[in-house]
């Protein structure tokens, strides 16, 4: 390699400017465009005392007996003033921000390529990573599940973080992992003891410099749960046999998280691709990267390979498997190596690239990926390439074949640098790469235009790609060698434009994703819901009411899974559950069976038929003094308020 690993070895290495930039640009995009409500700012509502509770609810409980440090946090956050709403927005912009530091410091960590690393994160978020989550989904910002959002992420910036050498700051995320997910961080701590046994990683090197930042780490870590033992309320308690009943009816008939992974779902394929990519790496090709690399790589290796075996026991039968294991749902590892992989295949491919033509090629990737999903947006910027109305023509075009030709340039870029790394650059795969690259252009054009102009652009695109390859490439001082140099300036115009608009379109978004968020504080509805008393009882699968409106709720029919963490709770989630919706607990519906909690129809012929007696009789049973049901409800009830999505009912006394 041109580039000894030893200077990558000081702590930190070039990762500063990398972690702060795409750090900031996470942060924007997803307190912008991608701002939505938080499920831990509810919990922290209970924490800080904003939202009392008389009696004992499950909900209540749930909400004392769930250790995170995000929540105190957040807790402070409250009492100093502010809202709900903003709260949300900031954890929403920290979900982006650490998703984007982790996947840009993962490239840095195998490419030392800031100007790669910078790129990859939306190249990776564009691709639809989403869609290869097992178990959950795989969110990288943009949902309301502040906990996998989270979770997912800080695994994987701590890895990165000891991956390009920054061994002190990784090491506190490392001692603060118990504090932000605890089986997340069993993993990070397993993989990082069996890495101290393996020379190759270097993690026992830098053992002795990193005492004390996991120390550090740790403190916080246990500061956070003697505050949380302290002011955590007791709840009820039952007898173990009790218990596993309601766990066990739970995982067989309710739970989503937990039902057996396909064998030939995307994760499988995605994890068992990057173990083999990983081991090759650590055991063939360990001298092209510096130690902290492989230390990242041996993350990636030992969490697929916990992901596989996860989905293995998904398989096994519940009574078979001990408890503490099926409900740390190890088959959700399985979304590491699904939401990383893309990263890693271009640090990897970036590592053998000499020049420029790589980046190049994998920011035209990137942009003619945002365009084609984002067809609908408007592009001023398209002007500086071809004019509006061709782009808006080829888009729809692009977009059905951008998979194809995005994968197809990296991985052809790729092969023809490991080979020409390992001497075989006089190969025919290294001769014919060049004009394979043109043939993977000609059938684009074929497949999309229809016309001269529109292949003016995608030729444009063409020459910028025949740059890569000298031996393709006139002369100097020839005429046409201007002809190849200016789509490299264009392509930079483009993608100043690129993002230009993307901050333009975070702008006009964010105005509709923060109106959107209707609270207390800007909607009259939840208003009226707020300034009532009592504890408010909600329909089916109704969500983050007591968010939106600070008034306690007896039971979140949207969100039931936290049961297998707190079976305790199961006998009063179970009377609740059949006296109020009308459902068997040990016997529910089909319709209802492995959704994690309540459909939105649960219940609503039982609520609609029940006289105002029996409602009386439920609020002296349950404490509760309305009930909040969707507009299309219609109880027997004096209605207190409504609004076109919400109607508010008052229970007479």
């Amino acid at each position: 390699m041109s580039e000894h690993p030893k200077k990558w070895d000081a702590p930190g290495g070039r990762a500063g400017l990398v972690l702060l930039l795409s750090g900031f640009i996470g942060f924007w995009i997803g307190a912008s465009g991608f701002a939505t409500w938080q499920a831990a700012v509810e919990t922290s509502q209970v924490i800080a005392g904003i939202v009392q509770y008389q009696a004992p609810t499950p909900f209540f409980i749930y909400h004392v007996k769930s250790w995170n440090l995000l929540h105190h946090v957040i807790a402070l956050g409250l009492n100093a003033g502010f809202s709900e709403k903003t709260l949300s927005i900031l954890l929403s912009g920290v979900g982006g921000m650490i998703s984007f530091q982790a996947l840009s410091l993962c490239v840095l960590a195998l490419a030392r390529d800031r100007m790669l690393a910078l790129a990859a994160p939306f190249f990776v978020a564009s691709i639809g990573v989403d869609l290869f989550g097992t178990v959950y989904p795989v969110n990288l910002f943009g949902t309301p599940h502040t906990y996998g959002m989270i979770a997912l992420s800080y695994f994987l910036l701590t890895a990165a973080l000891l991956g390009v050498g920054n061994f002190r700051s990784g090491a506190f995320l490392l001692g603060l992992a118990p504090a932000v997910h605890p089986t997340y961080a069993a993993l990070l701590w397993a993989i990082f003891g069996a890495g101290l046994l393996w020379s190759k990683t270097g993690l026992r090197e830098r053992l002795r410099a990193m005492c004390f930042w996991l120390v550090c780490g740790a403190g916080v870590a246990a500061l956070s749960l003697a505050v949380h033992l302290v002011t955590a309320s007791d709840g009820p308690t039952v007898d173990p046999q009790t218990a596993h009943r309601y766990f066990d009816a739970f995982i067989r008939d309710w739970d989503g998280h937990r039902v057996p992974v396909g064998f030939f779902a995307a994760g499988i394929a995605l994890n068992a691709a990057g173990l083999a990519l990983s081991l090759l790496w650590l055991l063939k090709f360990d001298r092209d990267l510096p130690k902290p690399a492989l230390a990242l790589l041996w993350f990636f290796a030992v969490s697929a390979a916990a992901g596989l075996g996860g989905a293995v026991i998904s398989w096994m039968p519940p009574d078979q498997v001990p408890r503490i294991v099926m409900a740390s749902i190890p088959a959700r590892f399985l979304n590491i190596n699904s939401a990383a992989l893309g990263a890693v295949l271009i640090g990897l491919f970036g590592r053998y690239q000499k020049g420029y033509g790589f980046r190049f090629t994998l920011l035209i990737c990137v942009g003619l990926l945002w365009m084609a999903n984002h067809q609908d947006a408007g592009y001023p910027w398209t002007v500086i390439v071809a004019g509006r109305e061709v782009m808006l023509q080829l888009l729809p075009r692009l977009l059905m074949v951008w998979p194809a030709f995005a994968a197809g340039l990296l991985v052809l870029h790729g092969l023809r640098g490991i080979l020409l790394r390992f001497g075989a650059e006089k190969s025919l795969l290294a001769r014919l790469q060049p004009w394979l690259t043109v043939a993977l252009f000609a059938a684009i054009m074929i497949r999309v235009c229809d016309r001269v102009d529109q292949l003016m652009v995608l030729f444009g695109v063409l020459l910028v790609e025949m740059r890569r390859f000298p031996e393709m490439m006139p002369k100097a001082g020839h005429l046409s060698s201007w002809v190849f140099r200016a789509p490299r300036f264009a392509v930079l115009a483009v993608l100043g434009a690129i993002a230009f608009q993307l901050c333009a379109e975070s702008s006009m978004s964010r105005a509709a994703a923060w109106a959107a968020m209707k609270d207390r504080t800007n909607d009259a509805f939840f208003r009226e819901v707020a300034v009532r008393p009592g504890m408010l009882l909600t329909c089916s699968n109704l969500h983050y009411i007591q968010l939106r409106t600070r008034r306690p709720v007896l039971l979140d029919g949207y969100a039931l899974d936290y049961l297998p963490y707190l079976p305790e709770v199961g006998p009063q989630m179970e009377e609740i559950i059949r006296e109020v919706h009308g459902i068997d607990f040990f016997r529910p519906p089909e319709n209802t069976k492995h959704k994690g909690g309540l459909t939105r129809e649960a219940g609503k012929e039982l609520w609609q038929t029940r006289s105002a007696a029996d409602w009386v009789e439920i609020r002296k049973r349950f404490d509760v003094t309305d009930v909040l049901t969707f507009a299309d409800w219609k109880l027997k009830l004096p209605e207190a308020a409504r609004s076109g999505e919400y109607v508010l009912y008052a229970i007479p006394p």
